[in-house]
């Protein structure tokens, strides 16, 4: 999304919720959904809205489902939500850790990417922590907002446990379990990942980490190699998450929208990825 588009105050997952509805009347029941990388900051108000649900204003004024109206919501009724998904089960897959509120949350990890600004993702916050309370206090969850993956996607995560009772599972080993990783991979000598910046997210979660520390369990002698575009942690940080070598795909400096043009990017990441490979051959070769 480019960045003049971005504003958590007016994002929504609504679509999310849209889709999730169009699947259960269509006799869907077992779901396995990935969340991350989203633009939204709405705590699920969108989705929830969309399965049925209805939250209020002081009024009693139907609110709508956007980042913005999270901090007017002062009552929820969730009883048609909770009659369409009845028998649903909801498998949602998700790396980060991150709780819902405060320093490791969404607003303020995840806000600034989403456009937010510093003023804006401090009211957001404290109006994700109202309403969490209430969603809390209503479905019997307590301490939910402090779950692991509550804060993934905007507070997605916090609103597929409560509201959906979702069993929240890491979507790196999904994906690892998918691929059948314990048998086909055993043999591996080279493993390579990436992701665009390497920093103290990936260590909370992220796919890389959870992959590269898979790999190291089941064939210690597969040497773990990542790409990035940008780097924000410290060489022995990152090697200790089972990373032997990373290797950043800039090559010149650039500016941001220089360095994000998909041409761009892909010309660096063929030639970084060349260039690991071949390191890698060499110093096996010597070796032998």
């Amino acid at each position: 999304m480019p960045a003049y588009f971005r504003n958590p105050r007016k994002t929504t997952t609504a679509g999310l919720g849209d889709l999730i509805r169009h699947a259960i009347t269509r006799g869907i029941k077992d779901f396995v959904i990935g969340i991350g990388g989203s633009a939204t900051n709405d705590c699920g108000l969108g989705m929830m809205e969309s399965l049925g649900a209805r939250f209020f204003d002081e009024n009693g004024e139907l609110v709508g489902g956007t980042g913005d109206d999270v901090k007017r919501v002062t009552e929820a009724d969730l009883g048609e939500l909770l009659k369409l998904t009845r028998g649903c089960h909801f498998r949602v897959a998700c790396d980060v850790t991150n709780p819902l509120c405060g320093e490791n949350g969404c607003s303020f990890v995840f806000g600034p990417q989403k456009g937010g600004t510093p003023d804006m993702l401090a009211e957001m916050d404290e109006a994700i922590g109202r309403f969490s309370r209430l969603i809390e206090t209503q479905m019997g969850t307590e301490n939910a907002a402090e779950a692991p993956g509550a804060g993934a996607a905007g507070g997605l995560g916090f609103a597929f446990r409560t509201a959906l009772g979702a069993e929240l599972v890491s979507g790196t080993d999904l994906v690892l379990q998918t691929i059948g990783a314990s048998k086909n991979l055993t043999d591996a000598d080279l493993f390579i990942t990436g992701e665009g910046r390497l920093d103290s997210q990936t260590a909370r979660g992220k796919a890389p980490a959870g992959a590269a520390r898979f790999l190291k369990r089941l064939n210690p002698k597969c040497v773990a190699v990542e790409l990035c575009g940008s780097i924000g942690e410290r060489p022995e940080t990152i090697h200790a998450l089972g990373i032997d070598a990373f290797f950043p795909i800039i090559g010149t400096p650039a500016t941001e929208a220089s360095a994000m043009d998909p041409e761009t990017a892909k010309d660096n990441l063929r030639r970084t990825a060349a260039e690991a490979v071949r390191f890698f051959a060499a110093a096996r070769a010597a070796a032998s």
